[in-house]
C-alpha cells in the first residue's frame, strides 16, 4: 500500500533541498513523496498546499513540514484532520516552538505528531532530537530524519 508524503518546505526554501531526505526514505514504507511549494503568509501557504492536495485528489497524507512550513502543515491538520494521517514537524529554534504551537492550533490537532529538532531546542509532543542538527534538520541530516520517520510511521 502506498501513502503520500507531502513535504511542506520552510519559507524561501527550494524543493531540491529535500532530494536527500526523499532518497533516504525506506522503500518498504510505501511513501510517494511530493514537494508542496508555497509562498506568502501561513494562510496562503495552507491554501496552496490544500489546492495541491485537491488537484491530485489526495485524501490521507503524511505531512512533513519544516520551519514555517511546519506551521502550514499544522494548520492543514487542524482544519482537515481526516485528511492527514501523520504529521511530522521540524522547528529547531525555541522561538519557532512558541510561535508555532499556539493553543488554537495544536489543541485541535489529534493527528499522530512527531517533532524533530536540533539539539538546541526544547522537547514537545512525541519528540526526537538529532545531535548536531541545526535549523534545517531535514536537509542537514536526511538519513537520521528518514530513520525517525520510518519508526514513527510503522
Amino acid at each position: 500500500m502506498s501513502r503520500h508524503l507531502i513535504v511542506v518546505p520552510d519559507a524561501r526554501q527550494m524543493p531540491d533541498e529535500y532530494t536527500e531526505i526523499i532518497n533516504e526514505l525506506p522503500a518498504d514504507l510505501g511513501l510517494r513523496p511530493r514537494i508542496a511549494p508555497w509562498a506568502g503568509s501561513v494562510e496562503q501557504g495552507a491554501t496552496a498546499v490544500e489546492a495541491l492536495l485537491d488537484k491530485h485528489e489526495l485524501r490521507r497524507v503524511v505531512l512533513l513540514g519544516c520551519g514555517v512550513g511546519a506551521t502550514v502543515a499544522l494548520r492543514i491538520a487542524a482544519a482537515q484532520p481526516g485528511r492527514v494521517s501523520h504529521l511530522v514537524l521540524a522547528f529547531p529554534a525555541p522561538l519557532r516552538r512558541r510561535l508555532m504551537f499556539r493553543k488554537s492550533d495544536h489543541q485541535s490537532v489529534s493527528t499522530p505528531t512527531l517533532t524533530i529538532t536540533g539539539s538546541d531546542a526544547p522537547a514537545a509532543a512525541e519528540h526526537a532530537t538529532i545531535p548536531g542538527a541545526t535549523r534545517r534538520t531535514f536537509t542537514t541530516h536526511p538519513r537520521e530524519v528518514a530513520e525517525l520517520l520510518s519508526v514513527f510511521l510503522r
